[in-house]
């Protein structure tokens, strides 16, 4: 989360000042005017302002890259993560935000979904045959993220199932609002998350 926002911010602050130096040089007179009408706006020549402009260019372009790699999503792995989670994709050129509202999910639920495996490195652990205690009163998105479950997947397989839920609603709360028992909804979501 550091590097992100260090690199965020480095692009912007970069982007910034390359606009900056862009319009200083846009103005500076031409190279002998310059020189011979002894042109340093704020100190500096028109030399040292190009320099500047490019090595703020080379900046932007090493952030970007750095964002780029740190995101790391392949068009094709994403397009296959999304169908294995029972996500629907009219076309390559969605947004995430259209997949998520034609899904009726959020747009971290989407990504997560597809994200490449090997930046979710976390494996599945079994939920117990019971419920522990206290169970009941944790929301579904707590206890996938215990899990290690993907939300978007359980989301899509209670919809299946003809039960309304939210990945902010207790166990307690969908079994009310689903006419069932809360166990009921444990032993579903158990069978979800095994596959």
């Amino acid at each position: 989360m550091k590097i992100r926002r260090i690199t965020s911010l480095t692009a912007l602050l970069s982007f910034s000042f390359m606009i900056l130096t862009a319009i200083i040089l846009y103005i500076v007179p031409p190279g002998r005017v310059a020189y011979w009408s002894d042109w340093h706006p704020w100190g500096l020549s028109k030399t040292q302002w190009s320099n500047i402009h490019i090595i703020l260019g080379l900046l932007l372009l090493i952030s970007i890259k750095t964002f780029a790699g740190k995101v790391n999503l392949d068009l094709d792995e994403s397009m296959d993560n999304l169908k294995h989670a029972g996500i629907r994709v009219a076309a390559e050129n969605q947004t995430l935000l259209e997949i998520a509202k034609s899904n009726h999910l959020s747009p971290q639920q989407v990504y997560l979904a597809m994200k490449p495996k090997e930046v979710s490195s976390r494996r599945n652990k079994l939920l117990p045959d019971s419920p522990t205690p206290g169970m009941g009163r944790r929301t579904i998105a707590d206890i996938c993220n215990e899990y290690h479950l993907n939300i978007p997947a359980i989301m899509l397989g209670f919809a299946r199932e003809n039960i309304k839920v939210s990945a902010d609603m207790s166990l307690k709360k969908i079994a009310e609002g689903n006419n069932l028992s809360a166990l009921d909804v444990y032993e579903i979501l158990r069978r979800l998350s095994a596959g």
